[in-house]
């Protein structure tokens, strides 16, 4: 595909760059600003969903909840298991320490 395109003298002297360089920088900063490939993760369904999975939900019913396969169900659960362990001793620690806490 070849694009012809004139432009006045008047602005090619604004564009700094040669017309060509100007308009190649300007379609590559557009196909960079788009998105492509995968989506972005979802930080907060995926801790969700291995919080659930470590809390011993199955996961069929994890998936058929976030409308996922198993098989990614897996997946976010093998990424975030580590990080589910330690949340949930977190939460059992505070839990803990509320229930001894002095009352005065």
């Amino acid at each position: 595909m070849q694009i012809t395109l004139e432009l006045p003298d008047s602005v090619v002297s604004l564009l700094g760059d040669a017309p060509e360089r100007t308009i190649y920088k300007l379609i590559k900063a557009h196909l960079s600003a788009t998105t492509m490939g995968r989506p972005i993760t979802n930080s907060k369904r995926d801790a969700d969903i291995a919080d659930k999975a470590v809390a011993g939900v199955r996961h069929v019913v994890i998936a058929n909840e976030y409308d996922l396969s198993i098989m990614r169900v897996s997946q976010i659960v093998a990424q975030g298991k580590a990080a589910a362990h330690q949340r949930r001793i977190e939460k059992t620690n505070a839990d803990l320490r509320n229930i001894f806490r002095p009352r005065t």
